[in-house]
């Protein structure tokens, strides 16, 4: 399941990818809650740790891969993992290709982006998810692709605008008023 904010782009991404020939696309994961997200945390925690790794050394390596529950964006419903197919591999080699490739190529249509690109690592903290979308509103989707921005950079550039506007004497209310209509 998803936010019913994003239940109708998400339907039209999925029924266009399809029609363009990804009839196998597998919607694996929306929503999650607290305790399915520490399941899934802990599990890849327990892996490592099985593999000889130390605990510190197994949450560090995690955390490249899964947030912690509490931080995971599918615990707001407005991200989706979707595959090409039921059982592929959720590796960053899979990037580029396929359906991979045509979500990075229209996701911005449907107001989703890539969350996690390959050339942000190092902004995001997470590795390349080329199967992770979030929803940002198409507009916002537009611009983070045409600038070549992750989630970060644009909420840095957006927190710097709406500095400079306050700084210049802009109207507080305003900016409170314009952050309230977009939640809603």
């Amino acid at each position: 399941s998803v936010d019913s904010r994003i239940a109708e782009p998400m339907r039209a991404l999925i029924d266009d990818a399809r029609a363009a020939g990804y009839t196998q696309l597998y919607f694996c994961s929306g929503y999650r809650d607290y305790d399915t997200q520490y399941s899934i945390y802990w599990n890849h925690i327990w892996e490592y740790m099985h593999d000889g790794y130390s605990q510190d050394e197994a949450e560090a390596m995690t955390k490249q891969a899964v947030n912690p529950p509490g931080s995971s964006e599918h615990q707001l419903g407005l991200s989706a993992d979707i595959l090409e197919y039921y059982g592929q591999d959720m590796e960053p080699y899979i990037g580029g290709s396929g359906l991979m490739l045509w979500l990075e190529q229209h996701c911005t249509e449907y107001g989703f982006v890539i969350r996690y690109p390959a050339d942000k690592t190092a902004v995001t903290g997470v590795e390349y998810e080329p199967w992770h979308l979030r929803y940002v509103g198409k507009e916002v989707a537009r611009y983070i692709w045409r600038n070549g921005l992750c989630l970060e950079e644009f909420h840095e550039q957006l927190q710097a605008a709406i500095d400079a506007y306050l700084a210049a004497g802009g109207d507080a209310r305003r900016v409170e008023d314009l952050i309230q209509t977009s939640a809603e």
